[in-house]
């Protein structure tokens, strides 16, 4: 494990909490670490060369078991393979590594998809002098830049406003079109900021087939100043859904969107023909959505950070809240972690450990990823 003390770096975990029966490859003491990962169960790698942090935002599994984490190091995307066992994959850029610049831009990257070919949709931010805007990356299976991709050599940057833009999550519709979800200010007012949604067409070019301009933007009201969409998820039939905060005043709550396929509404038969829906999971402190799950059943899973514990919501298809999830449930105090939780599949949902009075839970594996010096710590729970 490298240390160093004026910079931070990424750390891949991977924890097995024993539960219930286990395979025998993986029989340990309960709640230890997997030691075959890494060797101590965490693997900590380095990126940048520079003074700068590495955090890393994303993580993906591939097919063949092998873990892509994709994050912001040192004002650049960067990506880091790992095989199943935690070592570097070589095969990967640069002994695993890619450190991608672009020229005379600020790059923070927040979020990633993993497309059937094995490419790789890197969204975030970009900062070219004062102008902020969306912008997305794609890289081959190598971890080589696709220069056929967007408008300039592998990059698209799409200016949603006149203000800062920033993309926070990333879906990728069954067409091969990419959605992409986050944060814009500039309409209300130059200090306002709303939800935002950009659809790229498979090559990422602006789609213009998606609300004519290949862009919308969406308020909760209210009052509401600072609202903005941190995850997103395609429905079956097209529709787009968006999660994340809006403020309420002194608090921020969790807010939903649903879109229309086509982008030119938000859906009337959602949140009792508003299209969104607002919650407030625990009172007097901030609600912010950072993931959602679409489940086999049409409910919405809704994964956030309550001030310093981790908190959710379900809803059912019609944006009204699911009042048979988490009944009784209650968050253990010493599983409450700082995490941003972040959805695996349909099926998952990374988040601190829920534990139900007598209701069965099976063995739960986790791989996280997040800072070194505060290593995100989280359990799966079977949905």
């Amino acid at each position: 494990m490298l240390i160093r003390s004026n910079r931070s770096f990424w750390c891949l975990m991977l924890v097995v909490l024993t539960v219930g029966p286990l395979p025998a490859a993986l029989a340990q003491t309960p709640g230890s670490l997997d030691t075959s990962f890494g060797g101590v169960g965490f693997v900590s790698t380095a990126v940048s060369t520079g003074a700068g942090d590495d955090r890393a935002r994303a993580m993906m599994l591939q097919p063949d078991g092998k873990i892509v984490v994709v994050g912001a190091c040192d004002n650049n995307f960067c990506l880091v393979r790992y095989h199943t066992d935690g070592t570097l994959d070589s095969s990967f850029g640069i002994g695993g590594r890619v450190n991608e610049t672009r020229a005379s831009t600020t790059l923070t990257a927040y979020s990633a998809a993993l497309q059937p070919d094995g490419k790789i949709v890197v969204v975030g931010n970009c900062i070219v002098g004062l102008t902020a805007t969306m912008c997305a990356a794609r890289f081959m299976a190598d971890g080589s830049l696709d220069s056929a991709f967007g408008t300039s050599a592998g990059w698209t940057l799409p200016n949603v406003t006149s203000g800062g833009d920033v993309a926070k999550a990333v879906a990728l519709q069954t067409d091969g079109k990419i959605v992409l979800a986050g944060v814009c200010t500039g309409f209300a007012s130059p200090t306002a900021a709303d939800f935002c949604l950009v659809r790229l067409n498979a090559n990422g070019t602006l789609d213009t087939t998606f609300n004519t301009t290949g862009m919308v933007t969406a308020s909760f009201g209210g009052g509401a100043i600072n609202q903005g969409a941190n995850a997103v998820a395609i429905q079956t039939d097209g529709k787009i859904v968006a999660a994340g905060y809006c403020d309420a005043g002194t608090y921020d709550n969790i807010c939903v969107a649903r879109f229309l396929a086509n982008g030119t509404a938000l859906d009337g038969t959602f949140g009792g023909g508003s299209g969104r829906v607002v919650t407030q999971a625990v009172a007097s402190m901030h609600n912010r959505a950072y993931s959602l799950a679409l489940l086999h059943n049409g409910k919405i899973l809704v994964g956030a950070e309550c001030g310093s514990a981790t908190c959710g919501a379900r809803y059912n298809p019609d944006g009204t809240l699911d009042a048979s999830f988490a009944t009784g449930a209650s968050l253990a105090p010493a599983e409450r972690r700082r995490t941003r939780p972040f959805p695996v599949d349909s099926r998952w949902l990374l988040t601190a450990a829920l534990f139900w009075p007598g209701g069965p839970i099976q063995a739960l594996v986790l791989m996280a990823a997040g800072r070194s010096t505060t290593p995100l710590l989280a359990h799966l729970l079977p949905l």
